[in-house]
This record gives C-alpha cells, structure tokens and sequence, in this order.
C-alpha cells in the first residue's frame, strides 16, 4: 500500500491517499484499499468515473463499510424508518471515456476502518473505468 500523504490544514491534521488506481469497473462489487480512519470525523472520496466505450446510461455505484478492527466491516445504512444498505450512484454525465468527477462525504465518527467498494451498472457490453482517492479529516 502506497505510503499516505499528510498535511496540516488551519491547525487540523488532514491525510489522503488512494483507495482505488484507475482501473476497470465490474458488474459486481470490488473493494479498494482498506483505510485506517481512526480519530478523524469525515471520509472524503474523490471519485473519477468514466463509462466505457459505445456505452450510454451507465452508473458507478460506491459500497462503503465501516469497521472497529478490521475484520469485520459493517455497511453504511440510510437513517431513515427502514433501515437498508446505503450506496451512492453516479449516472455518468461525460460521453463514453471522458472522466466525470464528483466528491461525497461520509461521517465516519467511532470507527478505525473503511473500505470502499466499486462495481458498474447498464453496462451492454464495454465496462468503463474508476479512480478513487480520499481525504479524512474534520
């Protein structure tokens, strides 16, 4: 795993890194790198997305789960009166091979752990591909 950066930003430690080098999307879920998230209160991802060629209406659609050890990981889930599993889809907006960027935040506020997971959908026959990088903080 590629060595973290880190920064400090108006006195509040900062790190970001890569969850996922630009590669190609599937049609089920892949994880990326597990990060360490301990003692930070957000999860920025820095998401590149580009649908693959001849392709039309085709979706990214992120997966994140969260762990206190590293083991065992828990998704993310909608707050609302059902709970269910929370993902984040982004209908690309780029014609085929032009990377649409778009950034989402996740609280993840008492736990150590979260790994991101990737996979593509509408996809009729060439899958595209994504980037993902992060940045925690506060």
């Amino acid at each position: 795993m590629k060595e973290a950066v880190r920064t400090r930003i108006a006195g509040a430690e900062t790190r970001s890194g890569t969850i996922r080098e630009s590669s190609q999307l599937t049609g089920s879920f892949v994880p990326g790198t597990i990060v360490d998230v301990e003692d930070y209160g957000v999860l920025s991802l820095l998401v590149k997305y580009a649908m693959g060629s001849g392709e039309d209406g085709n979706s990214v659609v992120l997966k994140v789960e969260l762990s206190a050890d590293g083991t065992t990981f828990y998704c993310e889930t909608d707050n609302e009166v059902s709970l269910s599993v929370k993902s984040y889809t982004f209908e690309a907006l780029s014609s085929p091979g032009t990377y649409d960027c778009f950034k989402i935040d996740v609280p993840i506020a008492g736990v150590k752990y979260a790994k991101v997971s990737a996979k593509e959908t509408g996809v009729a026959s060439v899958y595209g591909s994504c980037e993902i990088k992060y940045s925690v903080g506060w």
